[in-house]
């Protein structure tokens, strides 16, 4: 597990494997929050695929991501 300390009310963790890695986003916020990809250089790169377990939508991961107020996203990093 490796877990990026609380910023601005959103906090991030990821845990992984030599074959998986999951990426969890929590935001506390009453407002959508938007992350730069750059903090977490060290676990994801901009370009790699990226599956949301909670909705099942899949999509290639830029240089940002945003996360509804008050919610909770799991990517699974392909």
């Amino acid at each position: 597990m490796l877990h990026f300390g609380p910023e601005n009310g959103v906090y991030v963790y990821f845990r992984y494997t030599k074959t998986g890695k999951i990426m969890v986003i929590l935001n506390k916020n009453k407002q959508e929050k938007v992350l730069d990809v750059a903090r977490y250089a060290e676990m994801i790169q901009p370009g790699v695929s990226m599956h949301e377990v909670l909705t099942d939508n899949q999509f290639t991961l830029g240089n940002q991501i945003s996360i509804a107020g008050k919610t909770a996203m799991i990517l699974e990093v392909k």
